[in-house]
């Protein structure tokens, strides 16, 4: 796993986080289907599971405004990539301010 800060060309920081396997990987056909619910690799009969977790984590992950993307080549492993906006404190209003009364 490695995690680091990534910043783009419009100045817009993103928290990325890789989580990289060394597994029997994901078949080439099967990855444009990946975050679909109950799909799963055509290679994992043997391997228990429903095909909703990578559905729902892409889901949780977008809905923070971020990207879940996976890069997979069969019987080598795969790669899972998350990157998350990260806010400037700078940029965040106060929680209150001075003279509020709270």
């Amino acid at each position: 796993m490695r995690a680091w800060r990534e910043t783009t060309g419009d100045g817009q920081a993103w928290a990325v986080l890789s989580v990289q396997d060394h597994g029997i990987g994901i078949p080439s056909p099967d990855l444009p289907h990946l975050f679909q619910r109950f799909r799963r690799g055509g290679n994992v009969a043997n391997i228990g599971g429903t095909g909703i977790g990578l559905a729902g984590a892409r889901q949780i992950v977008e809905q923070h405004g971020g990207t879940l993307t996976a890069i997979s080549e069969e019987r080598e492993g795969s790669t899972f990539v998350m990157r998350l906006p990260l806010t400037s404190l700078r940029s965040t209003q106060p929680a209150a301010e001075a003279g509020d009364g709270v």
